[in-house]
């Protein structure tokens, strides 16, 4: 993770140093104006953030067992031999690594949920009082959303 993860609400949680699931050559360039949070030797655009609101990520935090098992055969024309890459074998042998992968995807999504909410109340909530939680205000959004729609 780069300096500017640190600071970005949205990677702040995550390790500095991880590995992940990366089995493909397909890579980007960042949009004008986002940050890079994440590289590695093998890919310099892992992660970025845009705007503080909009991440993108490279690595594949999302994979679980039944998708590393389906891999071999669904993915064979993704999975090319490189200095960098993971053959299906070493893929396959690190199962142990879906369960770190999904505590850093739900630390992900959680501080985009956080951030979400934060937004939410501050565009369409400026005068309530204290901050209830995600779950409650997606509930008074909804309930003020259905009064609105039959006023």
């Amino acid at each position: 993770m780069t300096e500017a993860a640190k600071q970005s609400p949205a990677f702040r949680g995550f390790p500095e140093r991880f590995v992940s699931f990366h089995w493909h050559r397909d890579t980007f360039e960042l949009p004008d104006r986002a940050v890079r949070t994440a590289s590695s030797k093998g890919c310099r655009n892992q992660a970025f953030v845009y705007e503080d609101h909009v991440v993108g990520l490279q690595f594949h935090l999302e994979i679980d067992g039944a998708g590393i098992g389906r891999m071999p055969k669904h993915g064979k024309d993704d999975l090319v031999q490189g200095p960098y890459m993971q053959k299906p074998e070493e893929i396959a042998g690190r199962t142990g690594l879906v369960s770190a992968s999904k505590t850093i995807l739900y630390t992900l999504l959680d501080a985009m949920d956080r951030r979400c909410s934060e937004t939410e109340r501050r565009l369409y909530h400026p005068t309530r009082g204290a901050f209830t939680g995600p779950s409650e205000t997606r509930k008074q959004g909804e309930s003020e959303w259905r009064q609105a729609r039959h006023a």
